[in-house]
């Protein structure tokens, strides 16, 4: 068995327990951002309170970890590609649709009282997107239920954006001619997450 993500879109939720933030209150509660993990299944390395690890992976392409928490001022989400991913040598020119798993973490609902309490809502949700890749252009683009991917493609490597409940991210990740994998975080005001997607099939 190759992945370890259920494949039908769903979505889970719980209520994030009230939490003091520490020092001084910044401008900003939310943070996210892209660190590579240290080494495969490995998780983001960052210690955080209500800490959640998750990642998804495919023998075909690789994989991608991540986490969402609450650091001593901010609730946080970070992302990263594992290492030794197997997505094949470099397309130039054509064409590719890959089918791919992808998971969201998310803490949303983010608020502060005048107390300094902060609470927000946990939120996972995960499905199966296609990915649509023209290699002449550079661009890698996709939408499912709850992710949309707009990527631009420079050899092997992939950046760009993620879009999750109106929220822009960005996005971090490999393709090749076996497969493709990406890692992706965001954040609002109200809201954080992070999340990864691994191609199980391409069709040329």
């Amino acid at each position: 068995m190759t992945n370890f993500i259920k494949t039908a879109a769903r979505a889970t939720t719980a209520t994030l327990a009230l939490f003091a933030l520490s020092g001084c209150l910044s401008t900003s509660t939310t943070d996210s951002g892209i660190i590579d993990p240290i080494s495969i299944f490995a998780p983001i390395p960052v210690e955080l309170r209500s800490e959640r690890n998750g990642f998804t992976f495919e023998a075909t392409s690789g994989g991608a970890v991540y986490v969402t928490g609450l650091s001593d001022v901010a609730a946080v989400a970070y992302a990263g590609v594992m290492p030794g991913a197997t997505v094949g040598p470099q397309v130039t020119t054509g064409s590719a649709t890959y089918r791919a798993r992808y998971e969201i973490y998310s803490i949303e609902n983010i608020r502060v009282s005048s107390s300094r309490l902060l609470t927000g809502i946990q939120n996972t949700r995960s499905g199966v997107i296609p990915l649509t890749a023209d290699f002449d252009s550079g661009t890698i683009t996709g939408n499912s239920q709850y992710l949309r991917v707009n990527g631009r493609i420079s050899g092997n490597n992939v950046v760009g954006t993620t879009t999750y409940q109106g929220v822009e991210g960005t996005l971090d990740g490999l393709i090749g001619q076996n497969g493709t994998v990406g890692a992706f975080a965001g954040d609002s005001d109200t809201i954080v997450y992070s999340g990864g997607y691994a191609s199980f099939e391409v069709t040329p």
